[in-house]
């Protein structure tokens, strides 16, 4: 398949006509992508090479369910909330009370180690584990990572769920090659 680059540069008349058209996706006037795509498509007939093979692949990808619009926005989400997710938990951590130089006073933090611990913290206890991580201690490397890798399975996960559903061909078609590799696996557990 041709690069999208060499589409444009096949000729400098058609390359010229096809930025102009271009342009034209920008201005919708009420149309539905798949319109302007096809209408597109429909002028560009003969004037670049691969041109329908090109508008198709692009129309394979482009969300045409709210299914398929939910499995790509979780899949575009999920590199956003795992990369925000650790600062986020220090965030909420420090906002319980939990900060720098302590318990902060008259904080949930406060009021959880009056009700359960007093005076006395055991370390590697629930309430240590949150001291240190909102003081930037040893725990917050963990804790972060734990944090990240929970949030990154959880949107794969989520995406993997949604992209069955939105697209149930795709999930027909490869169905066989999941069965042999968890097959597979079941005959390593079995082995072990």
């Amino acid at each position: 398949m041709p690069t999208f680059s060499a589409l444009i540069q096949s000729s400098s008349s058609g390359a010229k006509t096809t930025l102009n058209d271009l342009s034209m996706l920008g201005r919708l006037g009420g149309r539905r992508p798949d319109e302007v795509l096809s209408k597109w498509t429909q002028d560009m007939r003969g004037k670049l090479p691969a041109t329908e093979e090109w508008v198709a692949r692009v129309q394979a990808t482009v969300p045409h369910t709210p299914e398929q619009a939910k499995a790509w926005a979780a899949a575009a989400a999920t590199p956003f909330l795992a990369a925000t997710a650790s600062p986020t938990m220090v965030a909420l951590v420090n906002a319980c009370g939990w900060g720098a130089k302590g318990v902060l006073a008259n904080s949930l933090a406060s009021g959880i180690q009056s009700a359960f611990y007093g005076g006395y913290i055991f370390k590697g206890c629930f309430f240590s584990v949150l001291q240190s991580v909102g003081a930037g201690g040893p725990a917050l490397t963990t804790a972060a990572s734990v944090v990240t890798t929970g949030v990154a399975f959880a949107g794969g996960a989520t995406t993997l769920y949604l992209a069955t559903k939105a697209y149930p061909h795709a999930t027909e078609r490869y169905r066989g090659a999941f069965q042999e590799a968890f097959a597979g696996w079941r005959q390593l557990g079995k082995a072990a």
